[in-house]
């Protein structure tokens, strides 16, 4: 890998006009076929295949076409009072109607204003009414386009003076819209920050950033393209964006030190760039390609749209990859000493400690003399802060816990007042077979029996009479806990009762709740499985890069610390409310049913980035002399200052994420910042190195072959002498 590496970044360095060029043409074909295929294809689909509810969804579609379209839902309010009383605000209504009508997607609308109305959508004061518009598409070909389009056909609403929101599930298609570019830029500005305070020149402070933008856009302009032929969720491209932007930068970061620690030894700017790709940026290819790895492998969970979110996301890594090991040696053979222009201060590069000593050597050498305590205390201080983990309770957020003044907020706020809260989420009983109607209508009352059910809507019945549909509306809204208990009571208890008296009949419970749900209890089944997986995986793939049984073992145990210590302060700050008033959340919040699995996939992949950087330092330091110890106090020293520069900057880009309104992009930020900042400080900086010490020579034993230190492309001379060479 190493020499091939060599061979593309030379040739990437030697001609460098060339190499921009293909790029500048890559990205202008990109964007041209993302502009044919339009920027807004993302939907917010869900299925769960083998779930009931997803059987339940497939007989809908198949008895009641209609009734299996895509719907949104706006809840318009008047707060002065009844709305047949104010001719201006009826008047406003039609006319919203009738434009609503005449939208080319839209199939109907229904609104108790009109003689089209249906009872159920007006509260008893009538001052609010619930106006259903139900597209010609299905749920899954809805994208954010007909979220904004009906955001523009209600603002005549709101200048009538009435309320007006948008709720159900195409409001989701809310947070991609209201994301903007701020996380993006906050994430830049930190990076230029921190990459200035480490390298102290302005333009290396520039290139990891501008390489890693350059990534970022190629590969959400893959992704853009690909959702003309896949379905993508809405939430995947802010959660590839935000991967993205943290790994590109931080790959960049370190082919570039490799480089400058080049320059200093003397070797010229073509050699230098390549040189510095074949050795850091085989850890950058391993890293990311286990990333990529990773996020494939959500396509095993069997739930479409994990799998989907996980390509993204896979996409945006793979293009940060190519972008660091090919843009970049041309970038740094074009810059050449220049790399180190604008200096802050008179120190030149290279001027650092040699390995070992300065304050990281004293720090890893009194670890290095004291193992057994250091690696009590840091297993214990994880261990403590996983503890949490033990009350996780997954779910999917309904959107009462949106932030407020989002446009599902306020709808979810005004259904709840006006209505009931259960109305926000109503399941979807499905019936088929002989006298459909009357075992319809045996269900509804056996449903409206149950102390957790507020009401079931009559039944409405097919042309043949064989099939039905009951709405059962909660009393508790559609991420409650006992919701979910209600549609596993359903399930359990009640439907075999009602088919146990009509021979024949089919009930199935579904419904977008009964999907949510679903999903949290498929997703549970199977993290244990998935985790299994990725860890296997991943103890191979070190096995074969650094020839060794027990170092892939150390960092497998180790990095499931770390994710374990993620997950407990996910459930601290989310389930238990420790801090939520600062992130504008309510307390009680379950996690995201498919964030602990995403976050596990993704975590498991970015800590190969410092393991593979650590341990290919600590490799080479040991090949020589064969002394572990001198290995270790050398390696870890030595690359201390690139990978806390390195975490610094993810930390900061992902908390750039935490402002967005959607729950599960706040989860995932919070987890990826804490585990990163977990795995620099007390995995990379007590336990690897407590770890190591307690090894010794066993550390790199392989029996396969004997025991030997994987091989690697042979370092200049003079790169010793400039090792540690980060800050100016």
């Amino acid at each position: 890998m190493s020499r091939v590496l060599y061979s593309v970044s030379l040739a990437c360095a030697r001609h460098v006009r060339l190499t921009f060029l293909a790029w500048a043409l890559a990205l202008c074909a990109l964007a041209m076929a993302a502009v044919q295929t339009g920027f807004d294809n993302y939907t917010d689909s869900l299925r769960v295949p083998g779930a009931e509810s997803q059987d339940a969804s497939d007989a809908l579609a198949e008895e009641f076409p209609a009734l299996d379209k895509g719907e949104a839902v706006v809840v318009v309010r008047d707060p002065d009072g009844p709305i047949p009383d104010d001719p201006d605000a009826v008047e406003a209504i039609r006319s919203t109607v009738a434009e609503l009508e005449a939208f080319s997607l839209v199939d109907s609308v229904e609104d108790p204003v009109t003689s089209q109305g249906r009872a159920g959508t007006a509260s008893d004061d009538l001052s609010t009414i619930i106006v259903s518009v139900r597209y010609e598409v299905g749920f899954d070909e809805l994208t954010a386009a007909q979220f904004t389009s009906l955001e523009e056909m209600i603002e005549p609403l709101r200048e009538a003076g009435l309320e007006a929101e948008i709720g159900g599930p195409l409001a989701a298609f809310e947070a991609g819209n209201v994301s903007g570019g701020a996380a993006e830029m906050i994430g830049i500005g930190a990076a230029l920050v921190i990459l200035f305070l480490a390298f102290g020149s302005v333009v290396a402070s520039g290139v990891p950033v501008v390489t890693a933008v350059v990534g970022i856009v190629s590969g959400i302009l893959l992704v853009t393209v690909a959702s003309g032929f896949v379905d993508f969720p809405n939430v995947s491209k802010i959660v590839a964006i935000m991967l993205g932007l943290g790994t590109g930068i931080d790959y960049a970061l370190f082919v570039l030190v490799r480089y400058r620690q080049e320059l200093a030894g003397g070797a010229d700017r073509v050699r230098a760039a390549a040189q510095a790709t074949a050795t850091s940026g085989h850890a950058v290819v391993f890293a990311g390609s286990t990333v990529v790895a990773s996020m494939l492998g959500l396509y095993f969970t069997g739930v479409p749209t994990l799998a989907m979110m996980g390509a993204a996301a896979s996409l945006t890594v793979a293009t940060a990859v190519v972008a660091a090991v090919t843009l970049l040696p041309a970038i740094l053979a074009a810059l050449g000493p220049k790399v180190n222009r604008w200096r802050l201060g008179r120190r030149e590069p290279g001027a650092e400690p040699p390995a070992g000593r300065g304050g990281w050597g004293r720090w890893i050498g009194r670890v290095d003399r004291r193992p057994w305590t250091f690696a009590a205390l840091g297993t214990l201080l994880l261990v403590v802060v996983a503890l949490p983990v033990l009350s996780l309770r997954l779910g999917l957020p309904d959107d009462g816990t949106k932030e407020p003044g989002t446009s599902a907020r306020e709808s979810y706020d005004m259904i709840t007042e006006e209505f009931a809260v259960g109305l926000n989420g109503p399941l979807l009983a499905v019936v088929r077979g002989p006298g459909a109607e009357a075992v319809a209508e045996d269900l509804a009352a056996a449903a409206e029996d149950l102390g957790s059910v507020e009401g079931a809507a009559p039944p409405q019945v097919n042309e043949a009479g064989d099939a039905a549909v009951v709405a059962v509306v909660a009393t508790t809204g559609p991420g409650d806990q006992r919701t979910a208990d209600l549609v596993h009571e359903l399930r359990g208890e009640v439907v075999p009762g009602v088919e146990a008296g009509h021979p024949g009949a089919e009930i199935l419970v579904g419904g977008h709740t009964a999907t949510l749900i679903d999903l949290s209890d498929t997703v549970s089944a199977r993290l244990a499985v998935f985790i299994l997986a990725v860890v296997a995986i991943s103890i191979v793939l070190l096995a074969a890069m650094f020839r060794s049984v027990l170092l892939p073992l150390k960092a497998a145990v180790l990095n499931l610390l770390s994710v374990g210590a993620a997950y407990g302060v996910i459930v601290a700050v989310f389930q238990w409310g420790w801090g939520a008033g600062l992130l504008d959340l309510q307390p009680g919040l379950p996690v995201v049913s498919y964030v602990p699995l995403f976050l596990f996939a993704i975590l498991f992949g970015l800590s190969m980035d410092y393991e593979v950087f650590l341990m290919s330092r600590v490799r080479e330091e040991y090949r020589g002399p064969g002394d572990s110890h001198r290995a270790l106090v050398a390696g870890v020293s030595s690359t201390a200052r690139v990978i806390t520069s390195a975490a610094l900057i993810m930390i900061c880009v992902f908390l750039a994420f935490v402002p967005n309104p959607e729950v599960a992009v706040k989860m995932i930020a919070v987890g990826l910042a804490t585990a990163v900042l977990l795995d620099v400080t007390v995995i990379r900086m007590l336990l690897v190195p407590a770890a190591m010490s307690i090894l010794g020579d066993r550390a790199w034993w392989w029996p396969f072959g004997g025991r030997r230190a994987a091989p690697a492309e042979p370092a200049p001379a003079a790169e010793r002498a400039a090792d540690g060479s980060l800050t100016h």
